[in-house]
């Protein structure tokens, strides 16, 4: 399976914009350019996020997930997950967890430092997302008779 860092900020950057379009302060200032990342800040500062909420998920899917490191390539990250499940579709639907995940999660740590209130949604839903991956990858499926 892989990521790729440029698609995970792209949609990183697409929460943040909608945000910072229907973000206003009390005196009714939007708050577009408080939220949204510059070109200069944006690669790196993402990048960084992307890569602790991806640990986030070898340390909880330890037993599940194997880095590869056969190949290494800028801007991605590969690795692979054990498939417990006998879906067919384990790979798409473990990869759409784990985007969505990366993707929530590292929104709402970059909120935190100016918006913890906006923040704590985000977190939230990463959390919940995080949860749910554990529990699709947990899951066996039972014999059949």
């Amino acid at each position: 399976m892989t990521l790729t860092i440029s698609t995970l900020i792209a949609a990183i950057k697409r929460h943040l914009s909608i945000i910072g379009k229907r973000l206003y302060s009390k005196d009714g200032k939007n708050m577009f350019s408080d939220v949204t990342l510059s070109s200069a800040e944006d690669t790196q500062i993402l990048t960084q996020y992307i890569e602790a909420s991806f640990q986030d998920i070898e340390a909880v899917l330890k037993q599940f997930i194997s880095p590869d490191s056969s190949s290494p390539e800028t801007g991605k990250i590969k690795f692979s997950i054990q498939n417990t499940r006998g879906d067919s579709d384990f790979e798409t639907r473990s990869k759409e967890l784990i985007e969505t995940y990366i993707t929530l999660n590292s929104v709402g740590e970059y909120l935190s430092m100016m918006h913890p209130d906006i923040a704590q949604k985000y977190q939230r839903d990463a959390k919940q997302r995080l949860e749910s991956l554990i529990a699709y990858v947990f899951y066996k499926k039972p014999p059949t008779t």
